[in-house]
């Protein structure tokens, strides 16, 4: 019964978008299909550089470009299809894509002359249509480069309805131009030791030893609570004289208490290198601008590393989940222009559907590179906390296998 009514709905969905597109074009409204990969934000013209073997994450967003039309930030949806195609000589599909925005569908097929489409399409149950954002973030998959060429991923058949039957509204897309050459290696994080429990340590074999030896710079301890017989010591102390993590107190680190997003934000900013802003102005009304956390928040969000628990909230003060450290982490190693290698075949976690939409493909990621990983249960548990010598490990050797160290 499930079969047939994914089987009628899916023939609904393309008798939808047939007659929609059968029908002339309104220009009174106008909407993007915008594509992105490793979370660029580049101009349209900018090629993305990348070497054999390196995997990148595309991500499709449908854009209002017309002003006027959204009512309470949003405006109706009832129809919407893009296929999005990449060329087989260059590019493998790894995994399944993964869909963010609810009554969204995918699909992969073949397109002929060594070209594959993967399909992301959307048609509402409710003649008004469905309300949507004025950005909707629709899905994204990963790819992983084969050969050496100039090749592009590209919008094709782009379709937006907006009132069951009666309008097609003018379309845009933004592709991606890609230049894989063997010259444009970036560094690898990868896996080559266990970690803590659910967690394991990213580093390139230059960084780490086979029996998992830490970073080896540390001198008298600095924290009274992480003496040198701890197993995060020399983790803990590798981020601290660098400067990018402090304890609660001058004298505790407090190493077993759960990490809060302020601070997961606070020590990818530090690490970042770069000049941060001196405070927070923008929608998160919890983010006071004064508040130590500030200036790495607006650093953040202008980074696409974070992007709020809520319209209005940035909820600094509740611990980072699993699943929002995966994702903080990916996108901090992509902003800076590192790839992920691959050391795990792909697992299927026992509570795999309890993972949000947003955060599956970096889930996915971190797991093939051994960073975050399963109990023994089976469980990724997204929504359990980690520790802050948990997360200092990660990165440390994140930060390590970035700049050589």
């Amino acid at each position: 019964m499930r079969r047939k009514t994914a089987f009628l709905a899916a023939v609904a969905l393309l008798l939808t978008l047939t007659a929609t597109a059968a029908r002339a074009v309104d220009a009174s409204q106008s909407y993007s299909f915008n594509l992105t990969a490793n979370r660029s934000e580049e101009a349209p013209s900018a090629t993305l550089i990348i070497a054999p073997g390196d995997e990148i994450t595309v991500s499709l967003e449908l854009e209002l470009l017309s002003t006027g039309v959204a009512v309470g930030g949003g405006y109706a949806l009832y129809a919407a299809q893009d296929e999005i195609m990449f060329d087989t000589a260059y590019f493998e599909l790894v995994g399944v894509p993964v869909i963010a925005a609810a009554g969204f569908e995918t699909s992969v097929r073949d397109a002929g002359g060594g070209y594959r489409k993967v399909y992301m399409n959307f048609y509402s149950r409710k003649a008004e249509g469905d309300v949507c954002p004025v950005v909707l973030a629709v899905g994204s998959f990963t790819l992983r480069a084969l050969s050496e060429g100039i090749t592009g991923i590209t919008n094709e058949n782009t379709v937006v309805a907006t009132i069951y039957g009666a309008d097609r509204y003018v379309t845009s897309a933004r592709g991606v131009a890609v230049t894989i050459d063997a010259a444009a290696k970036r560094p690898v994080i990868a896996v080559n030791n266990p970690g803590g429990p659910g967690i394991s340590a990213p580093a390139g074999a230059e960084e780490i030893e086979e029996g998992g030896t830490p970073l080896a710079e540390a001198e008298a301890p600095t924290f009274d609570d992480v003496p040198e017989s701890h197993w995060a010591y020399a983790y803990i102390e590798y981020l601290a004289k660098r400067g990018f993590v402090t304890g609660k107190t001058s004298t505790l680190f407090c190493p077993g208490d759960a990490l809060t997003r302020a601070e997961c934000v606070t020590i990818l900013a530090r690490m970042s290198g770069e000049t941060l802003p001196d405070g927070y102005s923008g929608r998160f009304a919890d983010v006071p601008s004064g508040a130590y956390y500030a200036g790495a928040v607006q650093w953040a969000v202008g980074a696409d590393i974070v992007r709020g628990t809520s319209d209005t909230g940035f909820s600094p003060g509740e611990r980072v989940k699993r699943q929002e450290l995966a994702v903080m982490i990916v996108r901090y190693a992509q902003y800076k222009g590192c790839v992920f290698g691959t050391v795990n075949g792909a697992l299927e976690f026992a509570d795999g559907g309890d993972i949000q939409p947003y955060a599956r493909q970096a889930v996915g990621l971190l797991q093939r590179a051994n960073i975050l990983n399963g109990y023994e249960d089976g469980s990724f548990r997204p929504a359990g906390s980690a520790t802050r010598a948990e997360v200092s490990k990660i990165l440390a050797l994140v930060h390590g296998a970035m700049n050589g160290e």
